[in-house]
């Protein structure tokens, strides 16, 4: 199964469902759709327009009509609503669940669930968890910081000081998100970054090996997740090589068909390559808000050489 697919049993540990009908195999239903239903329609009989692909969540309001349906009426309803392609219903608030519902439930091995959550909270909750989960996805090779608020790759080969880098932006305050392996996810048409589960909260340091930041720097030293903003790539400064000295040429990176801008810094013996990427980080910023420093100086530069010209 593709790890993108969400089954109806990863719900249930998740949100601390409560399952009264199907068995272990019930929980192999897949979520195909990250919407969710309450389904007023379909209590009142009107199947038409009815995705029946979505999870079901029936709260006060829907419990309310429901006691105002014969046992003919409702029988048509749940049928309805327990078909193959749907991956559960979750009764909400701590209401119970009809007996008729159970009956036909029981009939399909079809799978119920039990939450004292409020219902509005509870839909947020799983609409929230099921598009960070089913969002598109790659898994990059980088170190993942926030650095004065967004979101910084620091890009480059093994080797090259990522690590050592971002540990000394962890000591000014600055908070890591994730070391040597970033999960991108699209979401809400954003690109955010977050630290493989078993990697969260650990880095890699040559000499010392892996450490656990938020035991030696504090709980504020490390975050969850973070939009990635903005993208450095650490290149090893050598003879010869031709960098942009003024900075004034931002490239961009692409990922998941979002770009982001990129700038190149050479990383070499004696310089302090954290203050660098905080300068960087601000020009960054900077040239967001419409200042860019080094267009700025290059055409005060012109102007002088113009003007002695003359």
């Amino acid at each position: 199964m593709d790890s993108k697919t969400v089954v109806i049993g990863e719900l249930v540990k998740k949100f601390n469902l409560k399952q009264i009908v199907g068995d272990e195999n019930s929980l192999k239903r897949p979520l195909i759709v990250k919407e969710i239903n309450r389904p007023a329609f379909e209590l009142m009989g009107f199947f038409t327009i009815s995705d029946t692909s979505r999870l079901i969540l029936i709260g006060n309001k829907e419990q309310a009509f429901i006691q105002t349906l014969d046992e003919e009426a409702l029988r048509n309803r749940f049928d309805f609503l327990t078909q193959n392609d749907t991956p559960g219903i979750i009764i909400t608030q701590g209401n119970p669940c009809n007996e008729i519902l159970i009956e036909i439930a029981k009939e399909k091995n079809f799978p119920l669930f039990l939450s004292n959550e409020n219902t509005s909270q509870l839909l947020i909750d799983i609409l929230m968890y099921l598009s960070k989960r089913m969002a598109p996805s790659i898994s990059i090779h980088a170190t993942f910081i926030e650095v004065y608020g967004v979101g910084v790759l620091l890009l480059g080969e093994s080797g090259v000081g990522k690590s050592e880098i971002s540990l000394e932006l962890i000591k000014k305050g600055n908070r890591l998100i994730a070391d040597d392996r970033v999960y991108i996810r699209l979401i809400s048409d954003e690109l955010i970054g977050s630290a493989p589960e078993i990697l969260y909260g650990y880095m890699e340091v040559r000499g010392i090996g892996i450490i656990d930041v938020k035991q030696i720097f504090g709980s504020n030293s490390i975050k969850e997740s973070e939009r990635v903003d903005y993208a450095i790539k650490l290149v090893p400064l050598k003879e010869g090589m031709d960098f942009e000295r003024l900075g004034a040429v931002t490239s961009h990176i692409e990922y998941l068909g979002k770009k982001i801008p990129m700038v190149e810094l050479p990383v070499s013996q004696g310089r302090n390559m954290s203050d660098i990427v905080e300068v960087a980080v601000t020009n960054l910023k900077l040239k967001d808000q419409g200042i860019d420093g080094a267009k700025e100086f290059n055409e005060k530069l012109d102007r002088l050489m113009l003007g002695g010209k003359k």
